[in-house]
């Protein structure tokens, strides 16, 4: 039974036709010792998602329609004449912005589906809006001023260091100095929650460091963080003091994640999600998701900053410049503002 996807209704895998479903078993297919891995292999599971769910909301699309056949292959399905009328239909129900990243995502999925075709005719249509007519329809986000931001947590954890210590505050501290990563570091949610002392995040004499993997990162490259030097005092507090009181009540004491909860293993990503939305109304009067820390980010490399998108894909584990150009600049031509870390240090509290 179909669900819905895309806004529209999706054919599950298991209709799919024939051919359409042996060409995505193939291009998922994993490398083993005695063959090759297919086109896809190698992606990540939120992108696989993705990409089935938009084909197979194409076929549904086509079988409402009776152009869909039983022996119909990949190309069968998405022919110029069905892709224009296909276009046709999603703009009228759909967003500049939506139907921008669809034809993308559905070019790289056809690619992998038949990669014997070129399929770059497919963002050529006319029907395909552009990329500035994609941006303009999206829904505006409003980026958080990093420095504060990440100052007022820091407020907030000596706050909370100064009432006694209890599993109610533990768990507060942990809230706090979660959001603090967030907004000091341009890492995924996935990143973020999965943290483990000695597996991916060090301490050392200078400070905290975090080291990923090619193998954990989105894009297969390596990335290694320094955390800022005003966060290492909260976070050898969690360390040291708030984080064995949570050991103690959840009862798993040889687990290694940074952010503990109740089940063993680390914090789940909607947990961690929510916490971001309570923390973010809290000191900004509106909820935020941890994406909003990436936008917010690259918009203040961006302001102002010769050379800044080099910096911001960089930071953010793109390969290039397209992705962050497409889906996190939010910078405006008036403001000025230099490197992240430069400007969270701008709103470095003076000693007295």
């Amino acid at each position: 039974m179909a669900r819905r996807a895309h806004g529209w209704p999706e054919m599950p895998l298991n209709a799919w036709p024939q051919k359409c479903r042996i060409a995505w078993e193939n291009a998922i297919r994993k490398e083993t010792p005695f063959e090759d891995g297919g086109r896809a292999a190698a992606f990540a599971a939120p992108t696989l998602r993705t990409m089935r769910s938009l084909f197979g909301t194409l076929l549904h699309w086509l079988a409402a329609r009776g152009e869909l056949k039983d022996e119909d292959g990949p190309a069968d399905c998405l022919t110029p004449a069905k892709f224009t009328s296909y276009l046709t239909d999603r703009r009228a129900s759909c967003t500049a912005n939506t139907v921008f990243n669809n034809v993308n995502m559905l070019s790289m999925t056809m690619s992998v589906l038949e990669p014997q075709q070129k399929w770059t005719w497919l963002r050529r249509n006319p029907l395909v809006p552009t990329r500035d007519e994609a941006l303009a329809s999206r829904k505006p986000i409003r980026p958080i001023t990093l420095g504060p931001f990440f100052f007022n947590l820091l407020e907030r954890l000596d706050k909370l260091d100064e009432l006694p210590r209890s599993y109610p505050i533990a768990k507060q501290y942990r809230n706090f100095l979660i959001v603090a990563v967030f907004a000091c570091t341009p890492l995924r949610l996935k990143n973020i929650v999965a943290l483990s002392l000695g597996e991916n995040i060090f301490r050392h004499g200078g400070g905290y460091e975090i080291r990923y993997y090619s193998r954990s990162i989105k894009n297969k490259n390596q990335m290694t963080l320094q955390l800022p030097e005003e966060l290492m005092p909260h976070m050898d507090m969690y360390v040291s003091a708030y984080r064995p009181l949570l050991l103690q009540h959840y009862e798993h004491p040889d687990d290694s994640a940074l952010w503990l909860a109740r089940k063993p293993g680390c914090i789940s990503r909607s947990s961690t999600q929510l916490i971001v939305a309570r923390v973010t109304k809290e000191i900004l009067g509106r909820e935020a998701t941890p994406h909003s820390f990436r936008h917010s980010a690259v918009t203040q490399l961006l302001d102002g900053n010769t050379g800044g998108d080099v910096t911001a894909a960089a930071l953010l584990g793109h390969r290039g410049l397209a992705t962050m150009r497409t889906y996190y600049d939010l910078s405006s031509e008036a403001a000025k503002s230099g490197p992240w870390r430069e400007l969270i240090a701008k709103y470095r509290p003076k000693t007295k």
